[in-house]
């Protein structure tokens, strides 16, 4: 479970997900793995670059010399690297720090021991897939996505047959990308998001998945190993600071 395959399933798994709307691709330049619209494409959205290690001066220079600048530089270190030295070298370069997001991972067999919980199910119909849709107000999975277990698999907590939280699982080979966790402000602190993410492992086992890999927000780094998921790094994301 390294760090290269978790930037690999990162960038596949959100890549694909960006894709909904229209095509983001992933390309290798040099070291760097880039997220970005094909070339050519009428008023591109914003470039990912992501790197792995602490070799910033290397890193910085490919950035450069690609022209990779407009968007975000993301530096994925695993947890023996320095943060703060790592993140001073590129500030120093004229880039702020915008966030870091912890990497997670979990076998799903090993992890998938919970009990299920019956206020949450998987989108298994057109209608439970525009319900979740319209409650998060974008699309989560694709409709020809539904019953594709080699695809992605969506999971709802409901109440009063209502959509309060969702999150996806994105395949990505043997492995698979957590997309989009999210559960409603007020019904936060009541366990959604650990019965979700429960669901969503045992489906992966079910489906063949091995490993499940996710980037977390702060409340979710302190969740996501009550389920099952260890911490194998930190993802450091920058953006340019403009003159």
């Amino acid at each position: 479970m390294d760090l290269q395959r978790a930037v690999e399933v990162f960038t596949q798994g959100f890549s694909f997900t960006k894709s909904y709307t229209r095509p983001y691709e992933v390309v290798n330049i040099g070291s760097l793995t880039v997220m970005r619209d094909p070339v050519g494409t009428k008023r591109p959205r914003k470039t990912e670059v992501v790197a792995i290690g602490a070799d910033v001066q290397k890193t910085l220079d490919t950035v450069n010399s690609n022209d990779l600048q407009n968007g975000a530089l993301c530096i994925a270190l695993d947890n023996d690297a320095d943060i703060d030295e790592t993140g001073a070298k590129v500030k120093q370069s004229g880039y702020r720090l915008h966030c870091k997001e912890p990497f997670f991972v979990a076998n799903t067999k090993a992890a998938a021991r919970g009990k299920s919980a019956p206020r949450i199910c998987r989108a298994e119909t057109l209608e439970q897939v525009r319900a979740v849709a319209k409650a998060a107000r974008s699309r989560q999975i694709l409709e020809e996505h539904l019953g594709r277990d080699d695809i992605a698999r969506l999971y709802a907590a409901n109440e009063d047959d209502h959509p309060i939280g969702w999150v996806t699982s994105v395949s990505v080979g043997t492995d698979a990308w957590v997309s989009n966790l999210y559960v409603q402000r007020e019904k936060r602190g009541q366990g959604y998001g650990a019965e979700l993410m429960t669901a969503l492992l045992k489906g992966d086992a079910h489906a063949g998945i091995e490993n499940s890999y996710l980037l977390a927000s702060g409340s979710g780094a302190r969740l996501y190993p009550h389920v099952g998921y260890e911490r194998i790094g930190t993802l450091l994301v920058f953006t340019k600071v403009r003159s």
